[in-house]
């Protein structure tokens, strides 16, 4: 088993959003309105803040549509200890005097990173300019910026793109190289039995398996979905998987929901081997589980490990003989 680290509390505030991507694995759009009540979200903080938690991490959705109830979360969160991060999609940074006044808002509230998501997908419905004004806005106030962009094989919004941009050129000749960071990630389908188009050597195969290590995310990272259902992982995979729910924040207690997820064998195969060579695994015991050149992003590889009947009838059956440290059969 990995050593667990402190625990994150990621608090999906509510499924609205002003963007409709396709394949969102958080189900969220314009049409969406469930959300956390403000007791929900106060009583969730408070049970991390005693708890094996030291970061919350307000989602959605989009979070800042929730306005005061968001800075009141923040604040909430960080004068009882615990590090506020925000992850949004930037489309309040109409232009560079907006931008200021609301990092000036979360910052005063206490933030202390910001994530703000982009891509082909996101595009559509946020500009690319909005992002910009975001990042360069809290660069400047010195809060801490991640600009996370969707990756697939044909896209026009790329990290190579953001980097040429003058204003981005600026902000890493002029401010510490740490209060900037981008980065691409997978973008993936809902469905683990579609296939995305990558760039060469990004999906799992037998060549880079040995790449792919354990799953720092499940039991590491606790979400509570705006419907209150706490889930064992960053959330991509809880609203299909019942498997990764592990209760109702109205009934259930943080700490009992990481006891109960701790004591999930298949978890703690995911935290110890990871999804890839899980299902590496099984296909050398079931022939029929084709998985290479799949998934680029483990959370759909997760889906299929968690969903598929005859990956779940090869871990029925079969235990783990050794561990899987050096990416060879676990079977």
């Amino acid at each position: 088993m990995t050593k667990m680290r402190h625990r994150t509390l990621s608090i999906q505030l509510t499924k609205q959003c002003n963007a409709s991507c396709e394949h969102c694995g958080t189900y969220s759009g314009p049409r969406a309105h469930a959300r956390l009540t403000p007791p929900q979200i106060h009583n969730a903080i408070c049970e991390a803040s005693y708890g094996d938690f030291r970061e919350v991490v307000f989602t959605g959705g989009e979070p800042t549509l929730l306005g005061l109830d968001l800075m009141k979360a923040i604040a909430f969160s960080t004068s009882l200890g615990l590090t506020a991060r925000l992850v949004t999609n930037g489309w309040w940074a109409k232009n560079a005097a907006a931008a200021e006044r609301w990092v000036i808002q979360l910052m005063d509230a206490g933030l202390a990173e910001l994530n703000v998501s982009t891509g082909d997908q996101h595009a559509r419905f946020v500009s690319v300019d909005k992002v910009v004004n975001a990042a360069c806005a809290a660069v400047r106030g010195g809060l801490r910026t991640t600009i996370l962009i969707e990756l697939v094989e044909t896209r026009a919004v790329t990290r190579a793109a953001f980097e040429q941009l003058d204003s981005i050129a600026s902000l890493r000749r002029d401010f510490p190289p740490t209060l900037l960071s981008i980065y691409e990630s997978p973008w993936m389908p809902l469905d683990s039995g579609v296939t995305e188009g990558y760039p060469n050597g990004l999906a799992v195969n037998r060549g880079n398996l040995a790449r792919r290590g354990p799953c720092d995310n499940v039991l590491q990272t606790i979400t509570i979905s705006p419907d209150g259902v706490i889930g064992a992982c960053c959330g991509i995979g809880m609203r299909s998987i019942s498997e990764l729910q592990l209760g109702h924040i109205d009934n259930t207690t943080l700490s009992t929901a990481c006891r109960d997820g701790d004591s999930n064998a298949l978890m703690q195969r995911l935290r110890f081997e990871g999804p890839e060579r899980i299902l590496a695994s099984a296909a050398e015991i079931d022939p029929r589980i084709h998985w290479e050149d799949m998934y680029a992003h483990r959370c759909q590889a997760c889906r299929r490990v968690f969903l598929d009947p005859a990956v779940r009838s090869v871990l029925q059956n079969r235990a783990p003989a050794q561990p899987c440290s050096d990416g060879k059969d676990c079977f």
